[in-house]
């Protein structure tokens, strides 16, 4: 019966042809013949042995008691396994089982001696038309050599694409994380004193696909017990083939060590600077950066430079000597890049010389206290994040060198790509005591909530040369905080619009809310005037 549970039949146009024992030069008409001499791709190995033949080709060995076995995937009706040439003094008449989709099709036994090429060895039944999964197995006897070069198929082959990855991607004894080292290729577990290392299962994975062994037997993540008494040899195992060893070595201290403390970092755009306070009895420290371990650091600082800008890391620190090890340190996420926030409370310039500047809270500009940005410098602001101008924030940049104030997902400054409004920061309010100063300034992707603005002028604002883009269907470029602002105030927004460049939807308006301290006169009659909050004129303003 066929994988389909269709009856068997051969298909006898063919029969002839791909009789075993025969010599197929050529493959049979409708076949299409697959050749692979070092049968690397064609096939997937299970607990096979390799072995070089006079000739060239590479033969396997299929052992009933690993059971081992050989498969591969095709797209057809029917195939025929051929090979270059069988050994004297190989073991032969050795039954062989064929699996199609995990049913039992069928056994057949190995033939006599062929010492010609394309030898036809065995000819699957006709299948139903579609996908198969084929495995072969030794049925009887403990081994039987074979050497599959040649696939004829009434279809076509899947061949896989291997990874060469053969990683240990984590290691850990009883809870406790060992530290990797993929540089010189070793693992290390530090575990409380008087631990019996004699038994001890470890817990570790692997690159996708990759199989382990050590101590002559196959390595079952949380099942398998070493003896770690001695260092142990893991070999990872690629699904192509490549194979790494990781020598393990495990300890048992009789003390422990502080934990290493206060750490802290400095950020640039390319580098990370670690610090953390000294530990009494240590020796050493070893340094964890996103999960590989640096072993041996001598010192209470650590330089991880040659980043991307925007790249996101993770640091923990473990003081060591020659006889006691401490627990790690909490983890440290940084995302690297100068790092801003918070409230500005002393005259500060910032300038393109530390670009980007990566806005992750709130940023406020205190009263009486000025921001200057230079030209060139670049804002990255963290969605939801937003400027609030207190004092005076001045952006002052050249013809060549714009200032960029955006969201830090903008893709034209190394960002994921706004896809929604969600990526948007909060925009910038000006306070009644604050002031916007602005030439050749770009301002992208902001929006207030409040004002649904890029802008919320409560105070001064002054801008030149510059391009404000509203890009929210919902939004406008700026609002008038009419609780703070004058009629002078209102006339600068004027003016901003007019050298400013407000560009993008509803840049003809003005959005206005709030509540009239003094009179006040719209005189710009070639905009419309959009009511985004309650406007409350008090008995005074009369």
């Amino acid at each position: 019966m066929d994988v389909a549970g269709n009856e068997t039949v051969i298909d006898i146009s063919v029969s002839t042809a791909l009789a075993a024992g025969s010599i197929a030069t050529d493959p049979a008409s409708g076949f299409t013949r697959y050749d692979d001499e070092t049968n690397q791709d064609l096939f997937t190995y299970v607990n096979t042995e390799f072995v070089q033949s006079d000739i060239g080709n590479v033969h396997s060995t299929l052992d009933i008691s690993q059971d081992s076995s050989v498969s591969f995937t095709m797209d057809g009706t029917q195939f025929c396994l051929l090979t270059q040439r069988m050994n004297d003094n190989i073991n032969k008449n050795k039954e062989i089982s064929v699996y199609i989709d995990g049913v039992f099709i069928q056994t057949f036994t190995a033939p006599q001696t062929y010492n010609e090429g394309n030898t036809v060895f065995y000819v699957s039944p006709r299948l139903s038309d579609g996908i198969h999964n084929v495995v072969i197995k030794s049925t009887t006897g403990m081994s039987w050599n074979f050497a599959f070069d040649k696939i004829d198929v009434k279809g076509t082959i899947f061949i896989p694409d291997l990874s060469s990855s053969a990683d240990i991607t984590g290691f850990s004894i009883n809870g406790v994380s060992g530290m990797i080292d993929n540089i010189n290729m070793t693992i290390t577990v530090n575990l409380p004193a008087g631990t019996n290392l004699t038994s001890l299962v470890s817990d570790f994975t692997v690159s996708e696909g990759a199989t382990s062994s050590a101590a002559m037997q196959e390595q079952i993540s949380g099942a398998t017990a070493n003896d770690f008494s001695n260092p142990v040899a893991y070999t990872i195992t690629a699904e192509d083939g490549t194979a790494k060893i990781y020598t393990v070595s495990v300890n048992a201290y009789i003390t422990l060590l502080n934990t290493p403390a206060n750490l802290s970092t400095f950020v640039t755009s390319t580098s990370v600077a670690l610090h953390w306070d000294a530990v009494s009895g240590a020796s050493s420290y070893n340094v964890e950066i996103d999960g590989t371990v640096y072993a041996n650091v001598m010192e209470t600082n650590y330089l991880l430079s040659g980043l991307l800008d925007g790249e996101n890391h993770t640091f923990r620190i473990q003081a060591e000597s020659n006889t006691a090890v401490s627990e790690w340190s909490q983890s440290l996420s940084i995302t690297n890049g100068n790092i801003v926030g918070g409230t500005i409370s002393s005259d500060t310039t910032w300038s393109d010389t530390s670009n980007p500047y990566r806005v992750l809270s709130d940023l406020f500009i205190a009263s009486g206290i000025t921001l200057t940005l230079m030209p060139g410098t670049v804002l990255l602001m963290n969605p939801d994040v937003g400027i609030t101008v207190g004092g005076s924030f001045i952006c002052l940049g050249s013809t060549d060198k714009s200032i960029v104030i955006t969201s830090s997902r903008d893709a034209d400054y190394g960002g994921s790509g706004i896809t929604s409004y969600s990526d948007y920061w909060d925009g910038i309010v000006i306070e009644d005591d604050g002031a916007l100063i602005g030439n050749q300034l770009l301002v992208r992707y902001g929006n207030d909530a409040g004002s649904k603005s890029v802008i919320n002028d409560g105070g001064k604002l002054t801008l030149s040369n510059s391009n404000i883009e509203n890009t929210h269907t919902d939004g406008y470029s700026a609002y008038a905080n009419l609780t703070s602002i004058d009629n002078l105030n209102l006339s600068d927004i004027y003016q901003s619009i007019l050298y400013g460049n407000f560009t993008g939807y509803n840049n003809d308006r003005i959005a206005m809310g709030g509540t009239l301290p003094s009179n006040l006169t719209l005189t710009d009659t070639s905009r419309i005037y959009c009511l985004v909050n309650d406007i409350t004129v008090p008995p005074e303003s009369y």
